[in-house]
This record gives C-alpha cells, sequence and structure tokens, in this order.
C-alpha cells in the first residue's frame, strides 16, 4: 500500500514533475478550457440577471415616486420615509467618530434655536382678566 513502491503506474496521474499534463484533467475535474467557457457561462448569466433587475428595480422606482406624488399620506410615502430616516440615523452613528476626530462635537458660538410652547394658546401663562 506504500504509493512510492508503486511508481510504474504513473499513466493515470494528472501531475508530471510538478507540472500538469497537457490532456489531463485538474484537481477540480475541469481543464482550462473548460474553466474559461464556464466562466463566460457565468458571466453571460450574470449580466442576463443584472439586466432584468435593473428594468424591474427602474419600474419600482418610478413606481415610488408616483406614489409619493399622488398619495403623499399613504403606506408606500410612509415606508420610503421610515426607510430614509432609518438609514440617516444610522449613517449618523456610523459617523460619531470622525465627528469627534475632526472637531464638530457640539456647536460653538452658536444659540440653539428657543422653540416656542405650543400648548401655551396667548404666549403666556400668567394672564389677568379684568
Amino acid at each position: 500500500l506504500d504509493p512510492v513502491a508503486n511508481e510504474d503506474n504513473t499513466e493515470t496521474e494528472a501531475f508530471e514533475d510538478g507540472k500538469q499534463k497537457p490532456g489531463a484533467a485538474g484537481a477540480t475535474g475541469t481543464n482550462d478550457e473548460s474553466m474559461e467557457e464556464w466562466e463566460e457561462e457565468v458571466e453571460e448569466e450574470v449580466k442576463k440577471v443584472g439586466g432584468w433587475l435593473s428594468f424591474v428595480f427602474m419600474i419600482l422606482m418610478i413606481y415610488t415616486a408616483y406614489q409619493m406624488s399622488e398619495n403623499p399620506d399613504g403606506i408606500c410615502a410612509s415606508l420610503c420615509r421610515l426607510v430614509i430616516t432609518v438609514i440617516g440615523c444610522i449613517l449618523k452613528i456610523l459617523l460619531i467618530p470622525f465627528k469627534y476626530i475632526i472637531g464638530g462635537g457640539r456647536p460653538s458660538g452658536g444659540h440653539y434655536m428657543a422653540t416656542p410652547d405650543y400648548r401655551d394658546p396667548y404666549g403666556s401663562r400668567h394672564m389677568e382678566l379684568t
């Protein structure tokens, strides 16, 4: 059962002197020509699928824009606003370290905008009726 002792049957081996024989199958069971053909077939399939997906996504984007303009309070518009808000929040969280490295922690020198209390109908809680 020693592989070195049985060296007279080298006709079925795929390698000779460390190089692949011209007509022999490689470790994957395919030679270079069939591998290139396979890669070309895969590339053609990827082009077809990519083309169809691009077409479908363009149609969906047009439909989304139509729904946003015709029904701004509908479920499609609400989901779009939600997705945009979530993506914006995730990006802000991911960019926090860069914001502090650059030096843009809190705004300095500016004043925060004072928002009025809209629950108070006349701007003052202490009204005197005479």
